[in-house]
């Protein structure tokens, strides 16, 4: 079992990439972080809202992210995987 260690505040969204290869969090920190399955390291941190982000997902493919904050705005995001 790995543990996901990096944001400082609550986590209110996980999901899987469709791959299965990844996790995406959202945080109450206002970032959202991508995480590698199999080492648990995070490989990107996402940074851009000014207030929680309270959602998030990939698209189909896994390549792209969206995220979705109390500051009112959406932001997408290129996965690097």
């Amino acid at each position: 079992m790995a543990t996901l260690r990096g944001h400082t505040q609550e986590v209110s969204k996980v999901c899987f990439s469709p791959g299965g290869h990844l996790i995406l969090t959202a945080s109450e920190d206002s970032t959202a972080r991508l995480w590698q399955v199999d080492s648990g390291e995070c490989s990107q941190l996402l940074r851009g809202h000014s207030d929680e982000v309270f959602s998030c997902a990939f698209n189909y493919n896994g390549d792209v992210i969206v995220t979705a904050s109390k500051d009112n705005t959406c932001c997408i995001w290129k996965s690097h995987r």
